[in-house]
């Protein structure tokens, strides 16, 4: 597992307040990915936002992942204050949080996977 993994399931696995959206931008594709927990709130604001995303399942990273292009990473943004913003990383902060329900997410988390059967 190199660091950037055990960053990102750090952050997911502190993220179950609802607090923020975590997005990782792959430096070889340009396109960004939200795992986890935050990923389950960037496919619950898909819904409302007209914001295209693809989701799957990581293997490697064994939950969710929303893969998003530049523009919609964007729109993400605007939603939200930005409390950290890099090249490569953005963690957005909500400032009505409410905690992940976490039997839906799991349910998610679970059809996401299925698919990949």
């Amino acid at each position: 597992m190199n660091s950037m993994e055990e960053i990102i399931i750090f952050n997911e696995c502190s993220n179950t307040d609802g607090r923020h959206i975590h997005l990782y931008r792959n430096k070889e594709t340009g396109l960004w990915a939200a795992y986890g927990y935050s990923a389950y709130k960037v496919a619950t604001m898909e819904c409302h936002n007209d914001i295209p995303t693809v989701k799957s399942y990581s293997q490697t990273m064994l939950m969710p992942v929303v893969i998003l292009n530049n523009d919609a990473c964007r729109q993400i943004a605007t939603l939200y204050h930005k409390e950290e913003l890099t090249a490569d990383y953005i963690r957005l902060s909500i400032s009505e949080p409410r905690s992940v329900d976490t039997d839906n997410y799991r349910n998610w988390a679970q059809q996401l996977r299925d698919t990949l059967a």
